[in-house]
């Protein structure tokens, strides 16, 4: 896996993929504070993707308490509304290291597989679906007490495509409700 290095800002206009959004504001103001400690694959690059997103947040709770929330992916729906249906295809039924799941997420099915995995830091999969792929990515930085917390994705394809041309904000939306729900569930 490749790091964008801190150097790889991009303004708004920079990238062809960027400008070719137009109207498209919250994907390009994600591009534009997305994270320089991301691991993102070979190959895949968010200034190059049909659909980006950057969402941020800061839970009172220590990395491990946030990462076991994380893992056990099957409990999702019971505190993120927006993942239904998760099928994991590992006895041990939470998120590990090349552990491939299913899930319902935007009204698309999706099969994912996990691909970077180091605990209470860094997890990130693959997803496939209708028309679709895509890269979820969660950083977990330590401090302390407190968490910080950089979740970004990419998605390429013609689903992408239209999601980014109909609604470009509601990936952004559902990320941060994602993020105000694992908040809420690690503080209380």
């Amino acid at each position: 896996m490749s790091s964008i290095a801190s150097s790889d800002s991009v303004g708004p206009t920079s990238s062809p993929a960027v400008s070719a959004r137009g109207d498209n504001l919250q994907i390009q103001e994600d591009i534009l504070h997305r994270s320089a400690d991301m691991h993102w694959p070979e190959g895949l690059d968010p200034t190059a993707a049909e659909m980006f997103v950057h969402n941020e947040v800061l839970i009172q709770a220590p990395p491990e308490q946030i990462w076991q929330r994380l893992i056990e992916a099957t409990a999702w729906p019971g505190w993120y509304s927006n993942a239904r249906d998760v099928a994991l295809n590992e006895p041990a039924q939470v998120l590990g290291e090349c552990v491939t799941f299913e899930w319902t997420t935007y009204g698309f099915r999706i099969a994912s597989a996990v691909a970077e995995f180091v605990p209470y830091s860094r997890l990130g999969w693959f997803g496939t679906g209708e028309d679709l792929r895509a890269y979820h990515t969660w950083l977990l930085v330590d401090l302390g007490e407190r968490t910080h917390i950089v979740m970004e994705e990419l998605q390429l394809g013609g689903g992408a495509k239209r999601l980014a041309e109909t609604n470009p904000g509601q990936m952004h939306r559902g990320h941060d409700l994602w993020n105000i729900s694992l908040k809420f569930l690690c503080e209380t």
